[in-house]
């Protein structure tokens, strides 16, 4: 496996497996899969303009995605919101997620960012146990963080310092 920052000219790849996340978990991304689907190359462009955005390969299949936005206020720039984590079903277990994560995190860490802070659906067990396994802690819950078709779902909030081990 290989994992690579994307950029501009990448976003082709970006826009698949973005795509693919919000087929495969509609209630774990803020982002609407049918709203985003005909964005023309120039918003895909963009989006990897603001953001830092790294993606896992097999040879050369994109198989997953992770990314991070960091804050812009002089007195939170220490600050980051980990984003848009995902990896292909078909290629989850085998460390794919925690590699994207620690290569965000890397380069955060190289960009000055000091806190990571996320968002995950309370109910989403799985990747709720995931990152504290990767050190995050719950540090609050957000209720009706989303409306979906079926009513409201719950966000919890965590938070890793980066600059301790």
């Amino acid at each position: 496996m290989i994992v690579r920052r994307l950029a501009p000219d990448d976003w082709p790849t970006f826009k698949t497996l973005r795509l693919a996340s919000l087929r495969d978990a509609p209630d774990n991304f803020a982002q609407d899969h049918d709203a985003i689907a005909d964005d023309p190359p120039d918003t895909w462009q963009a989006a990897l303009k603001q953001r830092v955005t790294y993606a896992a390969f097999d040879d050369s299949t994109p198989i997953g995605l992770a990314a991070y936005i960091a804050d812009d206020p002089s007195r939170m720039s220490h600050r980051a919101h980990l984003i848009n984590v995902w990896v292909d079903p078909a290629w989850r277990g085998a460390g794919r997620a925690e590699a994207l994560v620690r290569a965000v995190e890397e380069a955060a860490r190289s960009d000055g960012i000091l806190q990571f802070e996320l968002e995950v659906n309370a109910e989403n067990a799985r990747a709720v146990a995931f990152y504290h396994r990767l050190g995050y802690q719950t540090v609050g819950r957000i209720p009706r963080a989303f409306r979906t078709p079926t009513g409201f779902l719950d966000d919890f909030l965590m938070v890793r310092a980066l600059d301790r081990t």
